[in-house]
């Protein structure tokens, strides 16, 4: 009785049916990441995830390929939330901003995943959520790459490029006085 109802709301309302989300695609999403992680997804880390390149390599790789693909976004930040894995894929891309982003911004940061170092705890090589934050400024882009952190500890922001990306870092963690 259910699929004759389906089947009369496809008829008579076809817009409304192919404005919901199909949830078989999120369950795509959600085996794929299973098959992938075959355990927990961190939200923090012992060894963040990390960029194989210099952060500003990074940056002017990015607003190159920008250029060249004519993506242009105006004095905005967008915030990036995505899943690490363990060879270096991204998935479960989200972005957190006020107005409108390009659908060809998100293909770009999925094709950047091959400079990505995954995230390590205890000595093994894990899944990891992350954030990258972009800000778009002037004809001008900078990075920011970090990870929650629990809100019951104080961090010191670790900004070294020599053994890191470029982004904030916890350097030392310890709870608040």
């Amino acid at each position: 009785m259910r699929t004759k109802h389906v089947f009369l709301l496809g008829l008579f309302f076809p817009p409304f049916l192919s404005a919901q989300v199909s949830p078989s695609n999120q369950r795509e999403t959600d085996n794929t990441i299973e098959k992938t992680c075959e355990g927990p997804i961190f939200t923090a880390t012992e060894q963040l995830p990390s960029l194989t390149i210099t952060k500003e390599a990074f940056e002017d790789t990015l607003a190159s390929t920008l250029k060249s693909k004519n993506v242009y976004v105006k004095d905005k930040m967008i915030r990036f939330k995505f899943i690490l894995t363990k060879d270096s894929q991204i998935l479960d891309l989200n972005a957190f901003t006020k107005g409108e982003i390009p659908a060809e911004l998100y293909e770009i940061i999925r094709t950047f995943s091959r400079l990505w170092r995954p995230a390590r705890q205890m000595g093994k090589i894990v899944c990891a959520y992350i954030f990258l934050d972009i800000n778009f400024s002037e004809d001008k882009l900078s990075i920011i790459i970090w990870q929650h952190i629990n809100p019951g500890l104080h961090i010191k922001p670790y900004n070294d490029t020599s053994t890191h990306s470029g982004g904030y870092y916890p350097k030392h963690v310890f709870p608040k006085e």
